[in-house]
């Protein structure tokens, strides 16, 4: 017997007024029609969606431009389709307790529905959610409430995981969570998880979802998409054609198409006698190790400034 479709899983879709690349909002316009997608996807086949967090970039600094092409579509949305969202907040929706996801579902509750650090009964499973967490405290022993709950159980979290390297192939260093993942998720039939915007499937029921669309310039060359959830709690992995990034060489020209192209400045060492080499092509953490590495900087506090600092130029 074939298997039947029961849902539409996406998140870190970062919706926001992007510096670079997006003059004319082309860029922020790019998840957008993402959204329409599902939403069109999901009132076709009358199935829900789930978000895993991250809907917005930044809490703080959320343009009116942004917010006014968001919630008129939201309300396009809410007049012409039959669409659920059931989804959790990210790291990048929350400021001092306060959700942008969590004043979304309260804008649009006959679309948005909040789970965090609560749950919904579906048919034939219970779909919880659990909200970023800072450094993650707290969160195994809420992992082991939930496994304690009877029936099918789907858990939607927003985490890096072991196993789920971010799309410059660098895996981050999980804390306070144990390396065995199929232990800690052993009584879910399911596990979806943002925060990492590259898909990985760590364990066939363990799923880091990744995002819609790149992002940043780091995230080049990898694909991107939403995932397909059967009612076997099997998943498939949808790639999403959108404008990627793609680097040319300086002097040269590129193909005339809708990417974002960068230049790639031709190779220039640190300083003299130095053998290393920078690119825009290396992940901010790398670039900024070297960097650290040729100038002797080894405070932690300081490595971590820059790659912060690093990471807010991509925008």
């Amino acid at each position: 017997m074939d298997k039947k479709l029961i849902g539409l899983a996406t998140g870190d879709l970062h919706y926001h007024d992007w510096k670079s690349f997006n003059e004319t909002f082309e860029r922020t316009q790019v998840t957008t029609n993402f959204l329409a997608k599902l939403f069109n996807i999901a009132d076709e086949k009358n199935i829900p969606i789930f978000h895993i967090g991250d809907l917005f970039h930044t809490p703080k600094g959320l343009s009116t431009k942004t917010l006014f092409e968001f919630m008129t579509m939201m309300a396009t949305v809410r007049d012409n389709y039959n669409v659920k969202i059931y989804g959790i907040s990210g790291n990048h929706d929350l400021d001092q307790g306060v959700s942008l996801w969590g004043a979304m579902c309260f804008a649009f509750p006959d679309i948005f529905i909040n789970i965090d650090n609560g749950y919904h009964k579906f048919n034939d499973f219970t779909l919880y959610g659990i909200p970023y967490i800072k450094r993650n405290v707290g969160l195994v022993k809420t992992i082991d409430w939930i496994s304690e709950e009877p029936g099918k159980k789907v858990l939607l979290l927003h985490t890096a995981l072991y196993g789920a390297p971010d799309p410059s192939g660098y895996e981050l260093e999980p804390q306070n969570l144990p390396r065995q993942l199929p232990v800690l998720f052993k009584a879910f039939d399911l596990v979806l998880a943002g925060h990492i915007h590259k898909h990985t499937a760590v364990e066939n029921n363990i799923i880091m979802v990744g995002a819609p669309n790149q992002q940043r310039k780091s995230d080049s060359g990898c694909q991107m998409g939403y995932v397909e959830i059967y009612d076997d709690f099997s998943v498939k992995f949808i790639p999403y054609k959108s404008p990627e990034f793609r680097y040319y060489n300086e002097g040269e020209e590129h193909e005339n198409t809708n990417d974002f192209w960068i230049e790639i400045p031709k190779p220039r060492k640190l300083k003299k006698g130095s053998e290393a080499e920078f690119s825009p092509k290396m992940s901010k953490e790398t670039m900024a190790r070297r960097y650290a590495e040729e100038t002797g900087i080894t405070s932690p506090r300081k490595i971590k400034a820059l790659i912060d600092i690093l990471n807010q130029t991509e925008e």
